[in-house]
């Protein structure tokens, strides 16, 4: 499978960020507030998997998040959401 135009365009703007806990995202019982690293787009907003609440931390950290780059990072996006956190009152 070749990555699309769309596709590389995605991966490109993905940046590793590091969440401390301190940002919450939006769960059936209130909210998450998750620690590791992840992914997060500009515009879209932080990589997660269809039917997650919190953002794709992976069990190898940053190296893991790394090394999916280093392969030229997803090759789709169809089974991915987008979450945003919620805003601080």
């Amino acid at each position: 499978m070749e990555r699309t135009l769309e596709t590389i365009a995605i991966n490109s703007a993905l940046t590793i960020v590091r969440l401390k806990g301190e940002t919450k995202f939006k769960h059936p019982l209130g909210y998450t507030a998750p620690w590791g690293y992840c992914f997060k787009h500009p515009e879209k907003g932080y990589f997660a998997f269809e039917g997650e609440t919190s953002p794709y931390i992976p069990c190898g950290g940053r190296k893991a998040l790394v090394s999916i780059m280093e392969q030229g990072g997803f090759l789709n996006f169809d089974n991915v959401v987008w979450l945003q956190p919620l805003t601080q009152a």
